[in-house]
């Protein structure tokens, strides 16, 4: 015999009542809540910084929405990058240096990259952003980094094109 097809309405009536489900979802607002309160206790003092600095942000997720960032924003968020763990603040911090006005010096983002060496998706957003920034001073680890295949096939994906160096001219 063919199951009787329900409604959204039924499911969801059915679940209210459902004391199991009731207990997960009870679970669930309390985990989210501590998260909460975790990601604001580590983006407060990031925050702090960036208002001292006249940038209004309420969350680290505006930087994902604030279009071209200048060259002073770009300089706090890398202050920060030694002394972050939580890899999702690094992550959208990171992400977000993607789009700058102007280059930037990328030694920060050369350490974050090797100090997350077991973090394969975080170095991925890294590499992402060095491809789209284009950030200076890193000239001699890009070309160390593309000696492994992976990571000399990835920047190339993502459309990373340095421009070689030109020999310099012989005098005749």
């Amino acid at each position: 015999m063919a199951k009787k097809r329900q409604t959204a309405e039924e499911i969801v009536s059915r679940l209210e009542v459902d004391p199991e489900y009731q207990k997960r979802m009870s679970a669930r607002k309390v985990r989210l809540r501590r998260l909460e309160v975790e990601d604001a206790r580590i983006w407060q003092p990031i925050k702090a910084d960036l208002l001292a600095a006249r940038y209004a942000v309420d969350t680290v997720d505006d930087l994902m929405h604030a279009g071209r960032l200048p060259s002073d924003l770009v300089e706090i968020l890398l202050n920060w990058l030694p002394r972050l763990e939580d890899k999702g603040t690094l992550e959208i911090m990171i992400r977000g240096m993607a789009a700058v006005n102007e280059p930037f010096d990328g030694s920060e983002l050369v350490k974050c990259f090797e100090r997350m060496e077991h973090e394969p998706g975080l170095q991925w957003v890294i590499a992402n952003t060095i491809a789209c920034s284009k950030p200076h001073s890193i000239d001699e680890w890009i070309d160390r980094l593309r000696e492994n295949n992976y990571w000399r096939e990835t920047l190339d994906d993502l459309g990373y094109k340095r421009k070689k160096k030109r020999a310099p001219k012989k005098k005749a």
